[in-house]
């Protein structure tokens, strides 16, 4: 474990490693009643998520327990996937809902890897109903956890699809005839031309940022990615414009010259299309983009929504925690072959 923030006077990281050895193992059987209540003593080490609640691993007192709470029993409650799928509960949910086909894409996937699927497969109500549905289940989840109530499957659908469809009627009254139905998605450039998509990512944690940029060209073929992680903290606006000089900078190092810059920050792609010398934290980059742009055969600035810069939006948070800058020839990330496809289709 070491901590990303603070370094030695080497500069190495701080942190220590758990190095656990062998201990006295106990001589009674895992079905022992004894060895029920002092499960603990099963296994030297034992990692879960932190729990305020769960502070002794044998309960308070061990000789009063009856092993229905204690560090066994905490390290085999369900996983997040569990809850939301592979339970019995939250089979039947789906069953009974209009997504029951969804299922399929779960299989050995985490939940980011689901909802990636059912963003990229379905369309704005479909994502819409998938997102409630999972906090429908997470809400029964909870309830059953802490006031011991247990909706059925058939109660929990009714509630979410009412929730959704009250929504939807909602957004209708306040928008009225002006509510309109957008499609936003990567269009191809035109032959002979490139399009080199950016985007940025914060990491909190970290206290650093990420940019990614993809190039490709008028059949959709990716020719370059990259993704770097940048060590400083700035705002949302600045990581973009950071995302944009190195999207450049990208593209002029490989040798392209007629390009599109596109991207999904409304503020930098002005900024740039306008060309006017900024006082701005990120002032001194739009004007780093706009000198280098002059260097090219053909160069053009436009704005894209996020559904439209999936690529480069998938590419900024690979960005995490690396100590250098990854580049892809020809190719991306294989967990971004589908987002290729996608965009290609249009």
């Amino acid at each position: 474990m070491v901590n990303p923030n603070k370094k030695t006077k080497l500069g190495n990281r701080l942190g220590y490693r758990l190095i656990p050895g062998s201990a006295t193992s106990s001589i009674l059987s895992n079905d022992d009643y004894p060895q029920i209540r002092g499960a603990f003593t099963n296994y030297n080490v034992w990692v879960t998520p932190y729990n305020k609640f769960e502070k002794w691993v044998g309960v308070l007192y061990v000789d009063q327990s009856r092993g229905d709470d204690t560090l066994a029993i905490w390290t085999l409650r369900e996983s997040l996937m569990h809850c939301l799928c592979y339970c019995d509960i939250a089979g039947q949910v789906w069953t009974l809902s209009p997504l029951r086909n969804l299922v399929q894409w779960a299989h050995n996937q985490d939940f980011k890897e689901w909802f990636w699927q059912v963003m990229f497969h379905g369309n704005e109500s479909t994502l819409d109903l998938f997102v409630a549905l999972c906090w429908g289940l997470w809400m029964r989840h909870n309830q059953a956890i802490f006031c011991d109530t247990h909706a059925s499957a058939e109660a929990t659908v009714a509630m979410v699809c009412n929730l959704v469809s009250d929504f939807d009627q909602a957004q209708q009254r306040i928008q009225g005839p002006l509510l309109r139905e957008r499609v936003v998605c990567w269009c191809a450039p035109a032959e002979g031309w490139f399009k080199v998509n950016f985007d940025g990512a914060r990491f909190k944690e970290l206290q650093t940022v990420g940019v990614g940029v993809v190039i490709r060209n008028s059949m959709g073929e990716v020719m370059a990615a990259m993704t770097e992680q940048l060590p400083f903290w700035v705002d949302a606006d600045c990581v973009e414009a950071f995302a944009a000089a190195k999207a450049i900078d990208l593209a002029t190092d490989l040798g392209f010259s007629d390009i599109i810059l596109e991207g999904d920050s409304l503020n930098i792609v002005k900024a740039l299309q306008e060309g006017v010398e900024l006082l701005s934290e990120y002032g001194h980059l739009v004007s780093q983009v706009v000198a280098a742009s002059k260097l090219l055969r053909h160069f053009q600035v436009c704005h894209v929504g996020r559904m439209g810069n999936m690529l480069a939006h998938g590419l900024a948070p690979m960005a995490r925690g690396l100590d250098h800058q990854l580049v892809w020839m020809e190719e991306v990330p294989q967990a971004l072959f589908e987002v290729v496809a996608v965009d290609a289709a249009f």
